[in-house]
């Protein structure tokens, strides 16, 4: 199918229905402004903008920052909630990854946001490497940049856990003496 229109025209593709609905759904191509908006409901939800930024439920995300507006989702009006769910099963992970470069599976991934559902727990990574992780108690670990470091936070209504441990192994059950320091209500 090609649908030809003038440098300054519109191409559309039209969806209606018997009901007297008119052009409820919509796929439209302004040469003009060279963006493809996608109409639902008679109301635009999306549109690609010439320089790629993709933009969800708003009709201007080239107006955004250009350092950030390749996926822009939201309205950007008062009282009116925007989101992303990014939406697994019990037994997977929900990720976001900030890539570099396609050279190695490490580059593909310099930078993760991970949520784990098999404990609930998430973590994140800078340079590949996990370097913050929260429980699904609310416990912080923090892992140092030798591997062997370990920060813990925890907090709760159980005295024993409102404590800060910092240590040399990489493991919440760290006791006082050698290279260990606990902080808190119990140390």
């Amino acid at each position: 199918i090609t649908l030809h229109s003038t440098s300054s025209g519109t191409g559309s593709l039209l969806f209606t229905d018997s009901g007297g609905n008119s052009a409820q759904g919509q796929v439209n191509y302004d040469h003009s402004t060279n963006r493809l908006k996608f109409v639902a409901n008679a109301q635009e939800r999306m549109h690609i903008t010439p320089n790629g930024a993709l933009g969800i439920g708003t009709n201007n995300a080239e107006n955004l920052d250009s350092a950030a507006h390749d996926l822009v989702i939201g309205k950007g009006q008062a009282s009116i909630d925007a989101g992303l769910t990014i939406f697994t099963g019990t037994d997977a992970e929900g990720k976001i990854f900030f890539g570099d470069s396609l050279a190695s599976a490490s580059d593909k991934k310099r930078g993760q946001i991970i949520y784990d559902h098999t404990n609930n727990s998430m973590q994140f990574a800078t340079n590949a490497v996990e370097k913050l992780r929260i429980d699904s108690s609310g416990n912080t670990n923090v892992v140092g940049i030798l591997t062997a470091q370990f920060l813990m936070a925890s907090g709760g209504s159980d005295a024993n856990k409102q404590n800060v441990k910092i240590g040399w192994m990489q493991s919440e059950n760290l006791t006082t003496g050698g290279y260990n320091v606990l902080v808190g209500r119990r140390a």
